[in-house]
């Protein structure tokens, strides 16, 4: 009982606020995305496989609630399915030797970030504020790797009794069926944002480490009878970043445009690795996987405060 009252002390507290304030902003995005994920036996590496997302097109709505000097955001976004990138893939049959390679074109098939943060703004002399913050960000995309070109030098493929280079004279062209990855990357940031207001417009810079960042991924090889699938999950503990400039220009006291720009990326990141075929396997293999990811993003909205 004592616990109830208390949850309606505060909510209260926080709705008599006489400074309270609520906005709503539309948001596009254009963002440039990487993943690599690896494959190793031991410190050896077999697989790489390069997801470069260059042009990767979003489209959300956020709110803000701000108490005081408390401000509370929260953004979701669709990833708009288009083509977007190149996809690359690479086999070592033989130590130091690359003996597979296949490129092919990549596709957005769905996506959705969702972001929430809770800073607090603290008041500093000629206009300067300083805000720490808490955030949550969770990442889920689908690609898919389609039109492949595959290069073969491995002795699976030729008939020869060694491996060869996949751009020697040995290696056959290969027909892939395609390659789909399915991500899902949950963090949580904590930092600190610093900004200047201007008569008209403010100017600030964030900086976020994640002192817990989940991934999980699958890829997908399709073939005629379903393909092979192999799952990987990391757990990267203070590995990944968030660096964000923010500006924004007051039309008036209920309009602004606002510009954004980041950088979120996370290091390659050590994990287990399963398999399995025509189905999603927990089939535990010896070899372990990595994963790492860079994403280069670009906002764009128009806030309204209520």
């Amino acid at each position: 009982m004592k616990k109830l009252v208390s949850i309606f002390a505060v909510l209260f507290f926080c709705f008599s606020v006489s400074a309270l304030s609520f906005s709503v902003f539309p948001i596009i995005s254009y963002s440039n995305q990487s993943f690599v994920d690896k494959i190793y036996n031991g410190d050896y590496m077999n697989s790489m496989l390069e997801w470069n997302a260059s042009y990767l097109f979003k489209a959300g709505v956020g709110a803000d609630v701000q108490a005081e000097n408390l401000i509370f955001s929260t953004v979701a976004k669709l990833n708009i399915p288009a083509k977007c990138g190149i996809q690359y893939d690479s086999d070592w049959r033989t130590e130091g030797i690359k003996t597979n390679y296949s490129t092919g074109n990549l596709y957005n098939q769905f996506g959705i970030d969702v972001y929430a943060q809770i800073k607090y703004k603290f008041e500093l002399p000629f206009e300067f504020s300083v805000l720490p913050v808490i955030s949550f960000k969770n990442d889920y995309v689908q690609l898919q790797a389609k039109d492949i070109y595959c290069w073969c030098g491995d002795s699976a493929h030729t008939g020869l009794w060694d491996d060869y280079s996949w751009d020697s004279e040995y290696a056959k062209y290969v027909k892939k069926y395609g390659i789909d990855l399915n991500t899902n990357i949950l963090s949580f940031y904590f930092g600190a944002q610093i900004q200047k207001s201007f008569e008209h417009f403010y100017l600030g810079f964030s900086a976020q480490i994640s002192p817990y960042t989940y991934i999980f991924s699958v890829d997908h090889h399709l073939g005629k009878t379903g393909g092979t699938y192999y799952q990987m999950e990391q757990i990267a503990l203070f590995w990944a970043w968030i660096f964000d400039f923010s500006s924004g220009y007051f039309i008036n006291k209920h309009n602004s445009l606002n510009l954004n720009v980041s950088a979120n990326f996370c290091p390659e990141t050590r994990g287990n690795l399963y398999n399995g075929y025509n189905k999603i396997g927990k089939y535990l293999l010896n070899e372990t996987s990595s994963f790492a990811f860079s994403m280069f993003l670009i906002d764009f909205y128009w806030k309204y405060v209520l």
